[in-house]
């Protein structure tokens, strides 16, 4: 099985990509990942984004979208994902679920949209937040959505199960073969949501990143920052490091 491959998750250098999407993705490109996972186009049209991907060295592992977008017009958004070179689209977020019955009505939406991302055409994936993995009479929004949808996939964020006090790499090998991309982060604490480029934080990726890495059917390393104290693509090059130190590679 050949090793994941690295991107970065744009949403992390959103600042960037606003002021010079073109130069952000080449900047990028140089640092030595292999690809990127959307969270917008910032105004461009999906045709000329991928040529400036493609003239980075970069491949769009996949693309994060919303509820909302899904809801408005699911074929519009796998277009778009095609165009940009991927198949593969992430529903990004639903609202926080606080009860039983949010977390099985928050389920059943994840799997409908989910549903319709594959009937347009699309391969359909769930990335998920602490909120999605708290349990409620039992069972969390994850469990809920595996029992009712064997077939969906999903978009595993190691460092949110690691918040919630969900361990990381048992969570992926309980899901084999429905993961083809996690997001890997790093937080200064566990008890704070304050990201860091990864290895330089309170999580232990020594350990958890080789074995995240020989999962069965993993595709993707998606690197992610959702804050960054400083300059995002230093941020983001000390990540990769980071990741191909950890790996050996």
């Amino acid at each position: 099985m050949p090793p994941p491959m690295i991107a970065y998750q744009l949403y992390s250098a959103r600042v960037p990509c606003a002021a010079d999407f073109r130069a952000t993705l080449g900047a990028i490109g140089r640092l030595g990942y292999d690809g990127v996972e959307f969270a917008g186009l910032h105004g461009h049209d999906a045709g000329v984004v991928r040529e400036w991907i493609d003239a980075a060295g970069l491949t769009a592992c996949a693309i994060h979208t919303s509820v909302a977008k899904l809801e408005e017009n699911t074929q519009a958004v796998v277009d778009e994902a095609k165009a940009l070179g991927t198949d593969r689209v992430i529903l990004a977020h639903v609202p926080a679920p606080t009860s039983a019955e949010e977390a099985e009505a928050a389920a059943e939406l994840i799997g409908s949209l989910g549903e319709q991302v594959e009937s347009a055409g699309g391969r359909f994936g769930f990335h998920n937040h602490a909120s999605e993995l708290v349990a409620f009479a039992g069972s969390s929004t994850i469990d809920r959505l595996v029992a009712a949808s064997p077939s969906l996939g999903l978009e595993i964020d190691l460092g949110w199960a690691w918040i919630a006090d969900v361990d990381p790499l048992e969570l992926l090998r309980s899901l084999p073969g429905r993961v083809p991309l996690v997001h890997v982060k790093d937080f200064s604490e566990h008890d704070s949501d304050t990201c860091c480029p990864i290895g330089e934080g309170a999580m232990d990726w020594a350990a958890l990143l080789p074995a995240t890495a020989a999962t069965t059917g993993l595709e993707w390393l998606v690197v992610e920052q959702d804050e960054t104290a400083g300059d995002e693509l230093d941020e983001a090059a000390r990540s990769l490091a980071g990741v191909r130190r950890l790996l050996g590679s």
